[in-house]
């Protein structure tokens, strides 16, 4: 979380326990289209199917599976073991790999009454992340550096953390090379998202991945006013497995509050209203990366089995955002003297919304995203004074919540005050009206990034 929101802990242990969960994710990850949110939105429930990766002997190449699943279907499961080999058994079983040089996306899926289904991936690993063919741009690289550069602050009156570098023995699990290239990656979507339009206060976006050096309850968080950028991570987000949906949010709030160039949003948000706009982008932001990553990974030299993993963890954020929609009354001020953060439920509701909308009509994410943003990249002084980021009303809160209203469903392209105004959230028709017809038509910006 960034710009002085306070940490969401639970949503932190929710990522990390889509380690190796997946339900409803089905087979590789290199071909578009295989990865979705769609079986997420349109489920009733959360999936009942669990599997888990146990031991695997890297002598022998024996590797034990185990989980459940509370529905009880008759038939065991179809296991398919990703060398070509599939099985039908019931939890727990083993199988044995020949090939120990590569790495495995395993995909098991359980058959209902009436031929209903649901599947979950794992990830065996044998050898480190295999990269293919990319170059990330050097004016959007991301590192980590073994040793830090200077620091320096690009916003008055914010002042960096004090940060140290990963040491190597915290390193993610394939190395340094392996994760710059997964968050270069994430960059240039991020990039393109934004429009390409960001403060480059050296002539670059470049971005750097440091590790607190305080104590500190935050999993992870945006530097998004530092120069260069900085995406501060304790060693449990990034070391072994990083928690690449953690990651992208972060780096999303960078994008996000650098952006107009001419107007950025960071510094004109803060505050305790600020999370209805960085947070509701962070949580777009982070599960349109992921999906645009994973469904081109190939494209970014990313093989199949760290794609699983990048899916794996979206999806499991994902399902965190959709229980969060509609769960509290609407409320975009977070107020200081309470422990708990009331705006919560709304920003998660505008993000999972926003997927809602788009996924269940077949709308492409990236095209959606740019114009969400291009309709805040008009964000000027007349809006900021009407948000009203540090003093709260009942105008500032009808403001807040039709602008965001009013972008997303610009971005979407469908009109979604029938859906906010059933959710309770305080919709002003005129003010709608006024603010889409200030940004008018959307131009069809070309892309920024390669566009896979």
């Amino acid at each position: 979380m960034g710009t002085g929101t306070r940490p969401v802990p639970e949503l932190a242990r929710i990522i990390r326990l889509g380690l190796v969960v997946c339900a409803g994710f089905v087979g590789q990850v290199a071909h578009a289209a295989s990865f979705s949110y769609r079986d997420l939105i349109v489920a009733p429930a959360a999936s009942s199917l669990i599997v888990r990766l146990g031991h695997i002997d890297p002598a022998t190449g024996t590797v034990e599976i185990s989980g459940g699943d509370s529905r009880r279907p008759d038939t065991p499961f179809r296991f398919d073991w990703g060398d070509g080999r599939s099985s039908h058994e019931f939890f727990p079983t083993t199988h044995t790999y020949r090939n120990r040089s590569r790495n495995y996306v395993v995909t098991v899926t359980a058959t209902y009454a009436r031929g209903a289904t649901d599947s979950a991936t794992v990830v065996v690993r044998f050898v480190p992340a295999a990269l293919g063919s990319y170059t990330v741009p050097a004016d959007i690289a991301v590192t980590l550096p073994a040793s830090l550069p200077p620091i320096g602050s690009t916003e008055p009156g914010f002042h960096p953390p004090a940060v140290q570098a990963f040491p190597d023995n915290i390193l993610p699990r394939d190395g340094r090379a392996v994760c710059e290239r997964v968050l270069g990656a994430f960059a240039a979507i991020q990039q393109d998202l934004v429009n390409g339009d960001l403060v480059r206060t050296d002539g670059t976006f470049r971005q750097i991945v440091a590790l607190p050096a305080n104590a500190t309850k935050s999993y992870a968080f945006s530097i998004w006013y530092s120069q260069p950028v900085m995406l501060v991570a304790q060693a449990r987000a990034l070391g072994g497995e990083p928690d690449w949906s953690a990651l992208a949010h972060e780096m999303g709030h960078n994008a996000t509050l650098n952006t107009p160039a001419a107007f950025r949003l960071g510094g004109k948000i803060d505050g305790p209203a600020n999370a209805i706009v960085s947070e509701t982008l962070a949580q777009i932001f982070q599960h349109v990366t992921c999906h645009m990553l994973v469904n081109h990974a190939a494209d970014y030299g990313i093989p199949d089995d760290l794609a699983a993993e990048i899916a794996q963890r979206a999806r499991a954020s994902f399902v965190y955002l959709k229980s969060r929609n509609g769960a509290a009354p609407f409320a975009s001020w977070n107020d200081p003297a309470t422990p708990a953060d009331e705006t919560l439920p709304t920003f998660m509701t505008l993000a999972y919304q926003f997927f809602a909308a788009g996924d269940l009509d077949g709308a492409d994410y990236q095209t959606s995203t740019r114009r969400l943003m291009f309709f805040l990249q008009h964000w000027n002084r007349d809006w900021q004074t009407r948000f009203s980021p540090r003093e709260n009303s009942p105008a500032a809160e009808s403001f807040r919540a039709t602008l965001m209203i009013a972008a997303i469903s610009y971005g979407t392209g469908r009109n979604l005050r029938p859906t906010f105004r059933a959710l309770k959230f305080p919709i002003d028709d005129v003010l709608y009206d006024e603010l889409t017809a200030t940004v008018g038509a959307y131009p069809g910006l070309p892309p920024h990034s390669p566009s896979p």
